[in-house]
């Protein structure tokens, strides 16, 4: 919901949504906050108006490189994939070294991106994953469903 309202609101004026962009980005560099939610907000505000928005991801990527956010960071960038694979294409083999990260969480957000931007070239590094049984939640399409990084390996190989 606060990505299709942030997108209305934006289509008549994007500075209250970029300010509010830049408060959850805060949220999150800030070790006093609690950033419980803003990259899931962060997340649908740009993939609901990517063409406004979207250059914001720049500083999803930095966040990369922070193991306590990363998993988070790839969700939030999968869910912007999943409605503009084509902004994100050519970062593909950026994300294939988290395919084996010790974090289950991040090797099925991981995977759930791939299959997101179509990544035909990974197939063989999202089949070694079929077989991982960790369960993981992922939240897609308003509701939230259990399922093993291996079940999500296999739902990416099928959208390539």
């Amino acid at each position: 919901i606060l990505g299709m309202a942030s997108a209305a609101i934006a289509a008549k004026d994007p500075a209250p949504i970029s300010r509010l962009l830049q408060s959850l980005f805060t949220s999150i560099s800030d070790t006093a906050a609690s950033s419980w939610g803003a990259f899931m907000a962060i997340a649908e505000i740009i993939s609901h108006k990517t063409e406004i928005f979207g250059g914001y991801l720049s500083r999803l990527f930095f966040l990369l490189g922070d193991e306590t956010k990363r998993a988070d960071t790839i969700y939030a960038i999968a869910t912007v994939a999943k409605a503009r694979p084509d902004l994100l294409r050519k970062f593909t083999l950026h994300f294939l070294p988290f395919l084996k990260d010790p974090s289950p969480i991040v090797r099925g957000y991981t995977a759930w991106l791939l299959g997101n931007l179509r990544a035909h070239e990974v197939k063989d590094d999202l089949e070694n994953l079929i077989d991982d049984s960790t369960p993981l939640d992922l939240y897609e399409d308003g509701i939230l469903q259990p399922k093993t990084v291996g079940q999500i390996a296999q739902e990416a190989l099928a959208k390539l």
